[in-house]
């Protein structure tokens, strides 16, 4: 039983995009934050970063929401990061699949 109504819920979601998203931006030097290259979602509004297990629930969200746009996005810059900051050696790709898969989109390549 849900005490919002699925509509409402969704309006809620959907109205939350555009605060919680960040266009990518140059690097800042002597800052740690990744200058992703792909415009991302962050947990909260005094976030500035994105993090995996935040972003897996994010994912899921964009995908009920029908934002194919933002998903691709989220996605391109996970891989992206593991392409220019994992050694080969350390790279976990098969953890990303399962948001992928639970979000419905699979990265090209």
């Amino acid at each position: 039983m849900s005490l919002i109504p699925k509509t409402r819920s969704k309006n809620i979601l959907t109205s939350f995009w555009p605060i919680l998203t960040r266009e990518p931006q140059d690097h800042i030097p002597w800052s740690s934050l990744l200058a992703l290259p792909q415009s991302y979602i962050v947990p909260g509004g005094r976030f500035s970063e994105t993090y995996y297990w935040d972003s897996y629930f994010t994912m899921l969200g964009l995908a009920e929401s029908g934002r194919e746009d933002l998903l691709k996005c989220m996605a391109d810059n996970f891989a992206w990061m593991i392409e220019k900051l994992w050694p080969y050696s350390q790279r976990q790709p098969d953890l990303l699949s399962e948001p992928f898969a639970a979000a419905g989109f699979c990265p090209d390549g």
